[in-house]
């Protein structure tokens, strides 16, 4: 897949995510950066409810069955990159600092 028209591998794709969380995590986030987390999110989207995911897999919430993890979702979950982007774009967005 390519990120602003360069062929990146898989590892390659979530190297450059890292980069931009902490570039986002450091307050030092440009709009370019913006730019490529939104494309991120396109690229690897995440179903947006349980129901979407299929059964028989290994990922589990407690007292729920098992569930398969779609591809998306384990570019995002690995080294906590969703809930990391998350609280960094809100730390970044916070009215407050203006």
């Amino acid at each position: 897949m390519a990120i602003n028209g360069s062929q990146l591998d898989h590892a390659e794709q979530f190297d450059e995510l890292q980069r931009h969380i902490k570039l986002l995590e450091n307050g030092s986030a440009e709009v370019d950066c913006l730019q490529k987390l939104a494309a991120f999110s396109t690229l690897y989207p995440v179903p947006e409810t349980l129901s979407s995911l299929s059964q028989d897999s290994n990922f589990s919430i407690a007292g729920l069955p098992q569930w398969t993890i779609p591809k998306g979702n384990e570019f995002w979950a690995k080294e906590r990159s969703c809930d990391r982007l998350f609280e960094a774009l809100k730390r970044f967005l916070d009215p407050s600092k203006v």
